[in-house]
């Protein structure tokens, strides 16, 4: 296909984006119906194609330096970052995130009921037979306990930091793929450290 049939037949599409460009620079995206807003996501992914295609076929033409600078302008309203104001952070503050705590109130008392039993389950194991803490705890952390060696005068403080917030952000992300098996892994996540929790506590408590 010829550069001047390829600008013919699609040329229209161009002229189109064009003016819902200019039409969005002037009075913004919420100027646009819903209809007008999906055209102009459909249209600028073609032009994108085209660009693409005027690239490969027509370098260095004026074709391919007017569609790389429609494509570049109207890239800034597709990905545009939004804004938060001073004002729109602090009334999200007050008024959205306890929205959403109060939305979602039922997953995360339920979360926190997971990881409260597991908890407490391995206090009283570990309270009836500190023996029990072989099911839980690793053995090193068990002796290190027993002999008093975990105290915090023989802490790398550092280190010890660094290890709490690499293994909370591991906990934070196996939580959040398990929820790939409809919660399922993630309640053990959840279920789990609890318990690690709880035994780590009644050990140390005990010793």
């Amino acid at each position: 296909m010829t550069e001047e049939q390829f600008i013919q037949i699609n040329s229209s599409t161009w002229k189109e984006l064009e003016s819902l460009f200019l039409m969005i620079n002037k009075k913004g995206i919420k100027s646009l119906s819903s209809s007008e807003v999906k055209r102009f996501l459909h249209i600028f992914r073609l032009s994108s194609h085209h660009l693409a295609y005027a690239n490969t076929h027509y370098p260095n033409s004026n074709l391919a330096v007017y569609l790389n600078s429609l494509i570049g302008k109207s890239h800034s309203h597709v990905y545009a970052v939004k804004k938060i104001s001073p004002s729109g952070f602090i009334n999200y503050i007050y008024y959205g995130f306890p929205k959403h705590l109060r939305e979602y109130s039922l997953y995360i008392l339920s979360s926190f009921g997971f990881f409260a039993l597991g908890g407490l389950i391995a206090m009283l194991m570990v309270s009836i037979n500190v023996d029990n803490a072989n099911f839980i705890l690793p053995q090193e952390v068990i002796n290190s306990i027993s002999s008093g060696k975990m105290g915090g005068e023989q802490w790398n403080y550092p280190l010890v930091s660094s290890l709490i917030m690499v293994n909370n952000i591991s906990v934070a992300l196996r939580a959040f793929v398990f929820g790939i098996t409809l919660g399922l892994g993630t309640i053990y996540v959840l279920f789990q450290n609890g318990a690690l929790l709880g035994a780590l506590t009644t050990l140390v408590y005990l010793h």
